[in-house]
């Protein structure tokens, strides 16, 4: 309470005028209780405010204000505006484009986040940048050809707790402990299966490989490859992502949902790559994802299976995309009701009568 009487002290200060608003009904006209920040002054006050919060007529008249308009005005947000150009986006933003054009405005031109103070336990994406840094730092060291697993996983598990207590020290947190554990577990994983990867032929060439790609009219997409192989024996070139979360994720279920394209990555990808791997060594060029989900048992490197004809269906889609965001068509937002973004950052500017 301190605290947040520090900062309205504050708000109140920093204005000529302030209005603050404070709904005695909530959207499904249940009763609110009144701030704790009204009731801090003297107690005549503190009784006039309960007074006037919870006035009938001033109650009755927020409420049939709210049910003629069916609250469909309480939330409004006009079409964003941006005036400087937009040459450039990142791969993973087609992704965010076809889920909501104005989530991506938010993230990709507005450069918005979600922030915080602290943690107890490993957020969803923080969990996987932990996994893909200890393993950029086994694909740049000696053991990257390595086939023994028991020796790779020795280097990953040194890694791991050396970023453990680095980080964390010994105050870590149980839950902070047990995901230690899980990402224990998914290195082992991968340190069985890398091992036999490599056996098979397929030398890391490239690690954390910094991509650009023209698509049209001076627009760039940008990226990072996780890493790239090569095999001498087919001649093949793999590029891989990994990829962590709690369910199988293969390119397929990632990138499509029925017949469209829901996610641009690896097809942007190789149109990259494709010219300068052609130019080392040419080869059929592969795309796949490394999985680690949460079910060890599934763990495995999935190749994707388009063909050319899908490929470039991915890449007209993306010129398409490219096209609107120089326009800058960010407007309309996707409806929050139809649940096309899985973890929504900006959950709270979408309400359920937002507009």
């Amino acid at each position: 309470l301190a605290r947040d009487k520090y900062v309205f002290s504050c708000l109140v200060n920093s204005r000529k005028k302030l209005i603050c608003h404070a709904s005695n009904f909530s959207q499904q006209n249940e009763p609110l209780k009144l701030s704790r920040l009204l009731l801090s002054d003297s107690t005549k006050n503190n009784a006039n405010n309960i007074l006037e919060f919870y006035d009938d007529e001033r109650s009755q008249k927020e409420k049939s204000s709210i049910e003629i308009s069916e609250r469909q005005d309480l939330y409004k947000m006009s079409d964003p505006q941006h005036e400087d150009p937009i040459k450039s986006i990142g791969v993973t933003g087609f992704r965010d484009y076809l889920q909501c054009p104005y989530r991506f405005y938010l993230t990709h031109v507005l450069r918005l986040k979600e922030t915080q103070d602290g943690f107890t336990e490993l957020p969803a994406g923080y969990f996987g940048n932990i996994i893909h840094a200890i393993l950029a730092k086994f694909g740049e060291s000696e053991l990257a050809q390595e086939t023994s697993h028991e020796k790779i996983f020795e280097f990953l598990e040194f890694e791991l707790d050396s970023f453990f207590k680095f980080s964390f020290a010994s105050s870590a947190f149980p839950a902070l402990r047990i995901q230690n554990l899980s990402l224990r577990e998914r290195l082992r994983m991968f340190s069985k299966i890398q091992a036999d990867w490599c056996a098979a032929g397929n030398i890391i060439k490239f690690i954390e490989k910094d991509i650009e790609l023209k698509i049209q009219d001076e627009f760039v997409v940008k990226g990072r490859v996780d890493r790239v192989d090569f095999n001498e024996n087919t001649q093949t070139w793999s590029i891989i992502d990994y990829k962590t979360g709690d369910e199988l994720k293969t390119p397929m279920n990632v990138h499509q949902k029925g017949d469209g394209w829901i996610d641009l990555q690896l097809p942007l990808y190789q149109f990259a790559l494709a010219k300068d791997l052609e130019k080392i060594h040419q080869g059929e060029i592969t795309l796949n994802f490394f999985s680690l989900p949460a079910e060890l048992e599934k763990a495995k490197i999935i190749p994707a299976s388009w063909g050319k004809s899908e490929l470039e269906e991915a890449l007209k889609l993306a010129k398409e995309i490219s096209t609107k965001v120089k326009s800058k068509v960010f407007w309309p937002p996707s409806d929050p009701k139809l649940k096309q973004i899985k973890y929504d950052n900006f959950a709270q500017l979408f309400p359920e009568n937002f507009q």
